[in-house]
This record gives structure tokens, C-alpha cells and sequence, in this order.
């Protein structure tokens, strides 16, 4: 599952109570290990802000003239609501006046329920989402707002995630928590305009860091290229404590990769780099590929809690602004997800700009192709899987679907209320026993070299659209008939 998202740029439209946007500049401060607070949480104990992040966001308020400014997290789940004062440690609110003066000022912060006689009352207010309210007056300029931050990962952390005295410790965290807990990690105002974005690591390489479209500007900061922040929402960027993953590093003539598994592990490394180097090679051939691949694979427990049997994971990749791709997959061995995530490198999202089915070939094709490479030569293996995902789908209730066709899916989301609806089970069960329905109906080995002939216009065209596929198949034996029954069925 790539999630094409990204959530520090706004496109915002001015309102009539305010003359221009407001300048916000946000620093985060990755620190030495500090003890951590443990809490209780709905999954047992769990360990809360096991890496030290300090989050620092300036906003200039010099044109404005109100009493009170709020700030809410610009995306929230309901249920992210209700864990707000763990996620947001320490918050401070501090201010610049006119003689640059810093001083602490009055603030709200809905994030913590009231307290009555004993009993938790959960407010209008607090439930409306989490918000700072912060009160100004004539001689202030800037608002800094200051919290520790921490993530909902921890909650669902089960393999390798322990010490030796057998607490959660989480070794992966995602500054963005989307899958359990969807929240914002900055506070914002409609008209906040995010122009600057820094990280500071220690300088001791304890730390793996990875940011989206982020360079490296000395040796522990970089910086968010904001001219090339284009996704929505999703990871922002997360850490690695060095001392728990062994690394395993490959370099040939077409990839350089990297392997990051926590300590611990029960892979087979010479398999799994053997296995990569070979399904990479048949990827350059398939995508007509002549540029040098690049690549740091993370292995995690990516499990969905409310799988069928855990059978539900989901993976990742993201690229650096020079081009080096991150992948998340879960930790196992090579399976389809694995190489769903490095068929991503070589196909490019843009390209489908505009088509009317676009989730068709960002996902749902990259889906058919990773079970279909991961089950190369056993046909019988391949019908099973298909078939097993399509059965999922089909126990799934109607109206927890919020699409009936990849024609429908604008938004590619996963219920996380235990129904498995969503638009994904469309693009990721359906669809792609679909086009497994297509190739057998054609001939399966027939159909992967009309779809290599197809991927190798759309390198020459820059271009993949749905009119094309359609053509390119009926000049290669796809009948009028055949087309037609798969699309009425998609």
C-alpha cells in the first residue's frame, strides 16, 4: 500500500476576518534518550514518548487583531481525541512582544477531559477535537507553541517490541501515526501557511532518520523542501535507534540496498538479498528501467489488529529529496507486500494525473503484479491467493464499502472499525482479482507480456491512462468481448 501523503503544506483561502495568511516556521528536536512515561491504555502497557521530540512551531500574529487565537490539528480521528494529553506532553505557550521580550501566555488546550466529583466528563469542547486557544493582546508578534510529541504505535507494537524486563519499547516510531490513531502531529489556524521545516538530531549517529522530501543540510539538521510537499496526510517521517536493527547493505550494477531488521529477527538475510537482487532484475526488464535503484527497507510488525487471523498488513514507501526510496514492509520474508512496495519504485504516480480510474494503476495493478511476481511460477499458488483475497471481500458488508468500483475510489482509506470496509478493500481484494480474471480469461503468460508492452509506452509516453490500456490490449489479442465483461465487473 503506498499511501501517497504528506501533511505540512496548506492550500488555503483567506477569510474576511484576516488580511493575509500567517507565517508558521516548525522545528522538531530529536534529543538524548530520556526516561519515558508508561501509561494504561485500551491494549495494556504501553510506552509513551520512548524517543525524546521536542516540537517547536512559531506562528507570526503581528497582523492580527483578535483577543484569542485557536489552533486545532488540521486532520483528527474521533478516537485520537480521547489520547491527546499522552500524544502532546509539556505544552508550553510562549510569546514575542514588541521589545522581543519571550514570556510564558494564557492558553486553553482541550486535550484534557474535566475531572467532576471523581468522574471524567468529556465536554462539547473536548470532543469537538483537539485545539490551543491562545489569548493575545496588541503588543504581541509571535506565538511559539512548545510540546513534547509522541506516537500511537506503541499501543499495537507486538513482535520485537519489548526489553528485558519485558516493557513496550517500540522500535520503530511514526511521527505521523495514521493507521491507528489518524491525527496531525502541528497545531494549525486556517490561514497558517507553513514556510519553514527543520529537524535536529543528536550528532552521535544514535539515531536512523528518514523525512519526506527532507536534505540533509549539515550533519544533524535538515530541512523539508516545501516546493516539493505534495501529499496530503500520512507519514511525516519517523526514527530508528540504531543500536536495535542489524543492517545488511548490497550494492550491483542496477540497485544499491539497504536491509534494516530489529535484533532478534528469524530472516533468512542471504534469502531475502538473494531473492531482492533477482525479483529488482525482472522488474528493470518488465518496467524497461535504466535508472540505478536506491533503497532502504525497514522491517516492522505493519499486522492490522482487526485482520482476519492478522492476515491484514500494509506497507509503505517514501522518497528522499534526492531520490533515495524508504520502504516499510512488514517483517517477514519475501511475500506480496514486499514486492508491492518495490514495484512502487519503478512506476510513477503522477502519471496517472487526470485518468479516470487512477487507483487502477497506482494500486490496484501494482497489486495484481506483486502477487503475480511473488507466485512467478506456480499458477496453482497464485488462483489460491486471489481467491482467498476475493472471498474476504465478499464477506465484507455492503455498507461498510464506501466505493463499489475502482472508478469510484477517489480516496484510498481503510475503516479501521473492524468491518474492513473502506475503499481499499476495492482496490486491494476486488479489483486485482479482477485482472487476474482478465489474464486467465487471455492466457496468463500472453497477458504479462501485453502488460510489459503497455508499461514500456507508458515510460516512451509519460502517460498512463486507462484509454490506453484498453488499446494496447485489443491490439495485442484482448477481444471486444473479453474487455468488455472485465470492465463491467470492475
Amino acid at each position: 500500500m503506498k499511501h501517497s501523503i504528506l501533511i505540512i503544506s496548506f492550500a488555503l483561502s483567506l477569510s474576511s476576518a484576516f488580511s493575509q495568511t500567517m507565517p508558521m516556521q516548525i522545528s522538531v528536536e530529536i534529543g538524548n534518550a530520556v526516561n519515558s512515561k508508561r501509561i494504561r491504555g485500551e491494549c495494556g502497557l504501553a510506552q509513551v514518548n520512548n524517543f525524546p521530540i521536542v516540537v517547536m512551531q512559531k506562528i507570526d500574529v503581528s497582523a492580527i487583531n483578535k483577543d484569542s487565537l485557536t489552533f486545532r490539528l488540521k486532520y483528527q480521528s474521533f478516537g485520537s481525541i480521547f489520547g491527546a494529553k499522552d500524544l502532546f506532553q509539556n505544552l508550553t505557550v510562549w510569546a514575542k512582544s514588541q521589545a522581543q521580550d519571550t514570556v510564558p501566555i494564557n492558553y486553553s488546550f482541550s486535550g484534557i477531559p474535566e475531572t467532576v466529583d471523581g468522574q471524567i466528563i468529556f465536554s462539547e469542547t473536548f470532543l469537538a477535537g483537539t485545539a490551543i486557544t491562545v489569548f493575545l493582546d496588541e503588543n504581541i508578534k509571535q506565538i511559539m507553541i512548545r510540546y513534547n510529541y509522541t506516537s500511537d504505535y506503541f499501543n499495537r507494537c507486538r513482535r520485537f517490541c519489548f526489553d528485558d524486563e519485558r516493557y513496550r519499547i517500540g522500535a520503530l516510531l511514526y511521527f505521523q501515526p495514521q493507521i491507528y490513531a489518524w491525527h496531525s502531529w502541528h497545531f494549525t489556524h486556517p490561514l497558517t501557511e507553513l514556510t519553514h521545516l527543520q529537524f535536529l538530531l543528536p550528532d552521535d549517529d544514535s539515531y536512523i532518520f528518514f523525512a519526506t522530501q527532507t536534505e540533509r543540510i549539515i550533519d544533524n539538521l535538515y530541512v523539508t523542501d516545501l516546493d516539493r510537499v505534495e501529499i496530503e496526510h500520512g507519514i511525516n517521517f519517523f526514527l530508528l535507534k540504531r543500536e536495535l536493527y542489524e543492517e545488511i547493505s548490497f550494492y550491483n550494477e542496477y540497485v544499491t540496498g539497504r536491509f534494516l531488521l530489529p535484533k532478534g529477527h528469524t530472516i533468512d538475510t542471504e534469502k531475502i538479498t538473494r531473492e531482492t537482487k533477482y525479483f529488482l532484475a525482472q522488474l528493470n526488464d518488465f518496467f524497461d528501467n535504466e535508472n540505478h535503484i536506491s533503497f532502504h527497507k525497514v522491517g516492522a510488525d505493519l499486522r492490522l489488529a482487526d485482520g482476519p487471523d492478522g492476515a491484514f498488513i500494509w506497507g509503505n514507501v517514501t522518497f528522499t529529496a534526492d531520490g533515495a526510496a524508504w520502504i516499510l514492509s512488514d517483517l517477514s520474508e519475501i511475500n506480496p507486500i514486499h514486492h508491492h512496495e518495490v514495484i512502487h519504485l519503478f512506476f510513477d504516480d503522477d502519471l496517472v494525473e487526470g485518468d479516470i480510474a487512477p487507483f487502477f494503476f497506482r494500486e490496484s495493478m501494482i497489486e495484481y503484479l506483486a502477487i503475480f511476481f511473488a507466485n512467478r511460477h506456480d499458477a496453482a499458488r497464485r488462483d489460491s491467493v486471489f481467491n482467498a483475497r476475493f472471498a474476504i471481500y465478499q464477506g465484507i458488508e455492503r455498507e461498510s464499502l464506501d466505493a463499489t468500483s475502482i472508478f469510484d475510489v477517489e480516496h484510498n482509506f481503510y475503516r479501521m472499525d473492524g468491518s474492513l470496509g473502506g475503499t481499499s478493500a476495492i482496490v486491494y481484494l476486488r479489483t486485482p482479482f479482477k485482472v487476474h480474471q482478465l489474464a486467465k480469461s487471455v492466457g496468463e503468460e500472453n497477458f504479462f507480456n501485453i502488460l510489459r508492452t503497455f508499461y514500456h509506452h507508458v515510460k516512451r509516453e509519460q502517460r498512463a491512462g486507462f484509454a490506453d490500456f484498453e488499446k494496447i490490449l485489443k491490439q495485442n489479442g484482448v477481444t471486444d468481448e473479453q474487455w468488455l465483461e472485465f470492465v463491467e465487473n470492475l
